[in-house]
């Protein structure tokens, strides 16, 4: 009989025939060489699930039937096109994302919150994501000389920021829903702009840490992302406001929608 042998331990070993059943089997069988090893192509002889004057041979071993699959499988496909059917992708409310020119600069808004500088300290870019984290810890540092109450205030309004994401995903929820999304613009834009409060309070914490001794403006400088929230949030006002249009291509958002 043809198999393949499943394992061996050094002393015993299994090995699947080409029969489907399984038979076991002791190195002193073994009629090769070399150690048997997993996945060796044997002929063998067959008694009661022992195997025994096993030869190791070259070419393909037989894998027990594989009748019925086809039909298991067609019945699996079937039921995940059922499913598939349950859930409603409308190609409509998915083209709306595509095609709602607001949801563009949302989207530049949400990269920039992650991904650019928001402000760039000593040389080191920091993030709007970042920014509350990095201020909470210089409050603890200049906490320990009792100066670190302007750094946590600072920290704690930084976190308005996260109304970026934030806001924008909910936009998204919005036009997939097929619903207005101007609430969530100008929350949006409102955040972006806030990034430039954000960015006076820093400037105003250090100028109160350092007094005159070190120029601000040599520390701290506006990053190209806060750049970017500037442009998102008066492209966000102009879109909640409907005063821009959409270029060619997109519909024009409908205002007749409630937000």
């Amino acid at each position: 009989m043809k198999g393949q042998i499943l394992g061996f331990d050094g002393e015993k070993g299994a090995i699947t025939g080409d029969d489907g059943n399984r038979y076991s089997f002791e190195l002193k069988d073994w009629k090769g060489e070399k150690t048997p090893q997993a996945r060796d192509n044997v002929d063998f002889v067959a008694k009661d699930g022992v195997a025994s004057e096993i030869y190791k041979v070259a070419g393909s071993f037989s894998a027990p039937s594989m009748e019925g699959v086809g039909e298991t499988l067609s019945s699996v496909g079937a039921t995940l096109s059922e499913a598939a059917e349950k859930v409603d992708f409308d190609a409509g409310k998915l083209d709306k994302l595509r095609t709602n020119p607001q949801l563009i600069l949302i989207a530049l808004a949400i990269f920039a919150f992650f991904f650019f500088n928001l402000l760039t300290i000593a040389g080191s870019g920091v993030s709007a994501m970042s920014l509350p984290g990095e201020l909470e810890e210089a409050a603890t540092v200049t906490g320990l000389f009792g100066r670190g109450g302007d750094f946590s205030t600072t920290s704690t309004a930084g976190m308005l920021l996260w109304l970026i994401p934030l806001g924008g995903g909910y936009a998204f929820f919005r036009v997939y829903q097929g619903k207005g999304t101007r609430i969530a613009e100008l929350v949006v834009a409102a955040a972006c702009f806030f990034s430039f409060v954000v960015y006076a309070m820093v400037v105003a914490s250090f100028q109160n840490l350092t007094g005159s001794f070190v120029p601000v403006d040599r520390v701290i400088s506006l990053g190209f992302g806060g750049y970017i929230f500037l442009l998102c949030g008066i492209g966000l006002i102009l879109t909640a406001l409907r005063i821009v249009k959409p270029v060619p291509g997109w519909r024009a958002p409908e205002a007749s929608q409630a937000d």
